[in-house]
């Protein structure tokens, strides 16, 4: 298919309320062969026009249904990212369940994938359900279908050795879970640690996905310089104001996000890094702020609130912000993967930004949890 053809396929998506239609029939024709599946990457990220103000669990369904079209067209390495990010921190089982079928699409899968597939099934097992995507219309009941489990177990089998190392992880599921699966299920898990118990041990390696991103060349973010701050204490600044002059660190979430692996841990991962950082007698050269992604409904009193019930010492260098009247400004500056809807908790990555202490972006720590102590290096590295 040449470029003017994939180009037109493109802006045909891009456009109209009809633009999720249109994106299911690429999705289709990709399948099909009639393009490759590197013309699907795009779509991969939650602030792409196409899911722009539609309802999460509908973003979240036509997300799913591009992830899987991996599977029958191969999944470009570029993908892996965003495949990962599904597996460490969705809930959502349509989802898990495209991201578990797409590594079928690899030539290649590192044994840290086992990894990201077990802790998918910690994710999901409670929000399993019936799933198929032969169609993205489907007619019920179904005649045909998998689970999320089932296409994780799938998967593993097919790693064989590589996969190995977490029959352990198998053998504590059932173990600390008794009753929680039914008969069905729970067989299928003990077949899964037959098979990978049996494994020959794999004589090669490979690289897995990466959420940390270090840029060359720092990106100057001071066009930013006048945006206006409002802590959780009702303070006013300026973006200049509070980061530049020294490194610092930067998280998006919501008050109001219920994914236990992603805003919640996020929170969490940054009090960690702020503690480490005072016992390392760092606290006061770096700063910490937590952004809201809803600055309307996240007031002063509500950022407090929330900070406080998650254990937070708030403090000049340590604070949360709402944007009261540019967030689209720093939303685009960051290029921040998130779909906005009024109203509601929309789908959204994990983001954690490093900036320099002149306000530049210097590293990303992107789609899944960053570890706390990578976090800190990366910090201190930057102080001078």
């Amino acid at each position: 298919m040449d470029d003017q053809h994939v180009l037109g396929a493109r802006q045909s998506v891009h456009s109209g309320e009809t633009a999720a239609k249109v994106l299911v029939s690429f999705v289709d024709r990709v399948k099909q062969g009639q393009y490759v599946s590197a013309d699907l990457l795009e779509y991969l990220t939650v602030d792409h026009p196409v899911y722009r103000e539609q309802p999460a669990a509908t973003v979240a369904r036509l997300r799913a249904y591009v992830i899987a079209a991996f599977h029958d067209a191969g999944m470009p390495q570029s993908a892996a990212p965003f495949v990962a990010e599904v597996l460490e921190t969705s809930i959502d089982a349509n989802l898990t369940a495209a991201a578990a079928r797409a590594l079928n699409g690899s030539a290649t899968l590192s044994p840290v994938w086992a990894d990201h597939l077990v802790n998918a099934i910690y994710n999901i097992w409670r929000n399993d359900q019936p799933i198929c995507f032969d169609s993205y219309r489907l007619s019920w009941p179904l005649l045909c279908y998998s689970t999320a489990l089932g296409e994780i177990l799938h998967r593993l089998e097919a790693m064989g050795p590589d996969a190995r190392h977490i029959v352990p992880r198998l053998e504590k599921l059932l173990s600390d879970t008794p009753g929680q699966f039914n008969p069905e299920n729970r067989a299928a898990i003990n077949r899964c640690i037959d098979a990978l118990a049996a494994a020959r041990t794999s004589c090669c390696s490979h690289s897995g996905p990466s959420n940390v991103e270090t840029l060359m060349t720092p990106v100057d973010l001071m066009d930013l310089g006048a945006v206006e701050l409002q802590d959780q204490d009702s303070r006013h600044l300026t973006w200049e104001q509070y980061f530049t002059g020294a490194p610092s660190l930067i998280a998006f979430f919501y008050t109001t996000c219920m994914n236990p692996k992603k805003c919640v841990q996020t929170i969490y991962n940054l009090d960690n890094t702020h503690r480490s950082l005072v016992e390392q007698s760092m606290g006061d050269q770096v700063r910490l702020a937590a952004i809201t992604y809803d600055s309307t409904r996240d007031t002063p009193e509500m950022l407090r609130q929330y900070g406080v019930s998650k254990g937070i010492c708030f403090g000049n260098n340590y604070r949360f912000f709402r944007v009261p009247t540019d967030f689209p400004k720093v939303a685009l500056a960051f290029r921040l993967g998130v779909n906005f809807a009024s109203g509601q908790v929309n789908d959204h990555q994990v983001e954690v930004y490093l900036l320099d202490r002149k306000g530049r972006l210097a590293q990303k720590f992107l789609r899944f949890q960053a570890r706390p102590a990578a976090v800190v290096q990366s910090l201190i590295d930057l102080v001078p």
